[in-house]
């Protein structure tokens, strides 16, 4: 597929095929090719291909401002660029968020304007608190900030926004699924953000490194070959770790004057947990999480990750922009696992790298699975004291449905073509780790501290984790349960 068209065009193909097949002959669709092109962005649609359209009808809002509450641009990573532009500027992301919402202002009479905090979450409780109508979208971090704004009741259930068509494809279905409790979903992630992608975890490897150590001969073909294949695996990883491994300067001691196999800092135990296919928490049929780590094969899952993890191949750091990235980066470093986010920052790289998925735990399991970092994502949240939700809702729904055919081909676009890869190749591996995105509850919510029992594990290399979860069972459950208590006092 992607040897014969753009890989552009092979996604707006399979988005405008499902769309059509969800709504045929629907009065929800319209002709996609009546429609500007996108600045940056190349793309080629039929003229008879219908397009999806929210099914709000003719409404106008009459230059309501979409005021969204986000964590603004004071990180160098985690910043909100898919909100808001000013302008055109030259800027793909940029340019394709104006043309979002221009579009979608000049149809329906509303005007995007952002506010960004550095504590969105304060800001937010305090504009609750003051009972003031102020946003009409949260879009900040996942992790402690918006799960601690679900239990003060400042949320509002998605469920019940009927104007939001929840089942259609410009929402996660993965997240809708991971983030739901008890029949109420405060939150969701989809095409109008693009910050859930950055944080969604892969492995970067040096290529360079690969062809020196002669790494295709002791894995049986390329790192793509095998993904393709589905033998991307643990064992494959280790061996080619080991392969490269080497005290460079002979003193006996292995530092950043050597070269490593891997580097890894605590989340990756959690990460590569995850890419084995399990998650730390389940539901059950009322959507109630439960703990599930303490399982026999989720307790082998763990130990084997941590016992990879410090492996005399594999080197820790605290800090991916002061100790992994900048290894990477010289040169002295095999594996590197990351999120998308991380790539643009290799840029100027010196050695050429590829992206791959997290590897399966054994061949015969049946999908990669890739962690998403809610520490990193966004998401789509309605405060509670939105006095017109399905107004707030209609317009989420509207920008969502256009971000799937404007703001996600640019992403794309971006990604592919101009930041973040060096080879054809990695571009299949990249729909392979987006499209496997996991959300897990553990880290998440970290009932029982169950998340802090992991990177302890980590830290200490003490991979038997069957004691420390025994006790952390039973804490993690009465803190779901005292969770499931509040939410369930929230009208349903």
């Amino acid at each position: 597929m992607k040897k014969t068209v753009s890989l552009i065009l092979v996604i707006w193909t399979l988005l405008l095929t499902a769309c059509s097949a969800e709504n045929p002959g629907s009065e929800t669709t319209e002709a996609a090719a009546t429609l500007p092109p996108v600045p940056g962005v190349t793309t080629a649609v039929s003229t008879d291909t219908e397009r999806l359209t929210p099914n709000i009808g003719s409404v106008n809002f009459g230059g309501h401002v979409f005021n969204v509450l986000t964590r603004g641009t004071s990180s160098a990573t985690w910043y909100s660029r898919d909100i808001f532009a000013e302008s055109i500027t030259g800027d793909i992301i940029g340019d394709a968020v104006y043309t979002r919402n221009t579009r979608m202002e000049e149809k329906y009479g509303f005007k995007v304007a952002e506010k960004g905090s550095k504590t969105p979450a304060a800001a937010a409780a305090a504009s609750i608190g003051s009972g003031n109508d102020e946003y009409d979208m949260f879009c900040f971090k996942i992790k402690d900030d918006i799960t601690g704004l679900i239990l003060k009741g400042f949320l509002n259930n998605l469920n019940g926004v009927s104007a939001m068509n929840l089942d259609r494809p410009y929402y996660d279905q993965n997240s809708r699924k991971a983030f739901s409790i008890a029949g109420r979903l405060f939150l969701v992630t989809g095409d109008m953000l693009t910050m859930d992608n950055d944080a969604t975890r892969c492995v970067l490897f040096n290529k360079a490194l690969f062809k020196e150590a002669k790494i295709e001969n002791e894995v049986g073909g390329t790192f793509y070959g095998l993904m393709d294949r589905g033998l991307w695996t643990l064992d494959a990883m280790e061996k080619a770790a080991l392969v490269v491994t080497s005290d460079l300067n002979g003193d006996g001691v292995m530092d950043l004057s050597d070269r490593w196999g891997v580097a890894s800092s605590a989340f990756n135990a959690l990460a590569l947990y995850n890419a084995s296919g399990k998650l730390m928490f389940e539901k059950d049929a009322d959507d109630i999480p439960y703990f599930t780590a303490g399982t026999e094969g989720s307790l082998e899952a763990f130990s084997r990750a941590i016992t990879f993890l410090n492996s005399n191949f594999c080197r820790h750091y605290t800090d991916a922009y002061t100790e992994g990235i900048p290894q990477f980066k010289e040169g002295t470093l095999l594996f590197y696992s990351a999120q998308l986010a991380d790539v643009p920052l290799l840029r100027g790289m010196e050695f050429d790298f590829g992206i791959i998925p997290l590897p399966k735990f054994s061949a015969d399991q049946k999908s990669y699975f890739s962690t998403v970092t809610t520490y990193g994502s966004n998401c789509i949240a309605i405060p509670s004291s939105v006095q017109d939700t399905e107004r707030a809702g209609s317009i989420i729904e509207v920008l969502s449905c256009e971000s799937m055919y404007v703001l996600t081909p640019a992403y794309y676009d971006v990604s592919l073509k101009s930041k973040l890869i060096r080879d054809a190749e990695s571009a299949p591996a990249i729909d392979i780790i987006l499209s496997t995105a996991c959300f897990e509850l553990g880290y998440m919510w970290n009932w029982g501290s169950v998340y802090s029992t992991v990177t302890g594990a980590f830290n200490n290399n003490t991979p038997n984790l069957a004691t420390s979860f025994r006790s952390s069972e039973k804490t993690a459950n009465k803190a779901i349960a005292n969770n499931v208590e509040t939410i369930k006092a929230f009208e349903k």
